[in-house]
């Protein structure tokens, strides 16, 4: 396994250009550079069967969207939704399971699972 190098400049100003899940008003959207999201993509993307607990908006939105159908997972907020920027907000309630956006937009969202658990 070979150690990244830091990205350039140049490379994280054409990161920030370019389609990402981490949406820029995210206050870590800065660590989340084109590779550690595809590293963690690689990761969530290879986990099967298993209970996967995220704790930044990033972390759920990945999760979500790339998951395994095989991982329950746990998207723990530890803030109001309407503390986050209307970008981050607009895709945690986009990402969310249909029944929690419904009402999740108004309450305090404690824990918002990332996907549906698989059907049995």
């Amino acid at each position: 396994m070979s150690a990244l190098r830091p990205d350039s400049l140049a490379r994280k100003v054409w990161q920030r250009a370019g389609g990402k899940i981490v949406p820029y008003g995210e206050f870590a959207a800065w660590y989340f550079t084109e590779r550690v999201e595809a590293a963690v993509i690689d990761y969530v993307s290879d986990l099967r069967d298993a209970i996967l607990v995220t704790t930044r908006p990033a972390l759920n939105l990945i999760s979500a969207r790339r998951g395994s159908s095989s991982v329950i997972g746990v998207a723990q907020e530890h803030v109001n939704l309407a503390s986050y920027r209307e970008a981050v907000r607009e895709q945690i309630i986009r990402t969310r399971p249909s029944d929690e956006a419904d009402h999740g937009a108004d309450t305090d969202a404690r824990s918002v699972p990332a996907h549906s658990p698989p059907s049995r």
